[in-house]
């Protein structure tokens, strides 16, 4: 592997920590949730800090936590929050210190997982709405910021192992690609 990071981005539910985890081992790689770094560095659930202080503070926790990692000896595999492409140094960052990959899923997809594994404490509401609407509201927001960041958008709605088996593979064998993998 030619780079020292790969930074997964994706709406929650994307598969983000699951992905992660396969591919750092396909890759032999150290595996990173930024989620579950905020987690120690707080030492209670995101949902007490957004509740405490407002989702502007998480997202600044959010950002001191990608420059720590983003400064992380590799190899890598990071899975990223799913809101820290909404500040623009944070796109910046990830897009200079390694390689972005976009796992891209519908709302439907996203929905259906989200519901099934709801984790309250870990992935708090953002919007107040229901997980469908809510998926469907925040995917149309941030799409185009997952898309406009990611070198490689890959398809979240395959099954894992082999998702990160041909990330893996394609990372090695041309880690500057950029593209989309149907």
């Amino acid at each position: 592997m030619l780079h020292e990071r790969v930074f997964l981005i994706g709406l929650r539910a994307s598969g983000k920590s699951s992905l992660g985890k396969l591919l750092a081992e396909h890759m032999s790689a150290a595996f990173v949730d930024a989620d579950v770094v905020a987690v120690d560095c707080l030492s209670c659930p995101i949902s007490d800090l957004v509740e405490r202080e407002g989702w502007p503070a998480f997202r600044e926790l959010e950002t001191t936590i990608l420059d720590e990692i983003a400064t992380r000896p590799g190899p890598l595999v990071i899975a990223t929050g799913g809101g820290v492409v909404l500040d623009p140094a944070n796109r910046e960052r990830m897009r200079e210190a390694g390689i972005v990959v976009y796992i891209e899923a519908s709302a439907e997809v996203l929905a259906d997982r989200l519901c099934s594994d709801l984790q309250p404490g870990q992935r708090p509401s953002l919007t107040g709405c229901s997980p469908v609407e809510e998926v469907a509201q925040v995917l149309a927001e941030r799409e185009s910021l997952y898309k406009d960041t990611a070198h490689i958008v890959v398809n979240g709605e395959m099954p894992l192992d082999q998702l990160a088996a041909d990330l893996a593979a394609r990372l090695e064998a041309d880690p500057q690609q950029e593209g989309v993998d149907s």
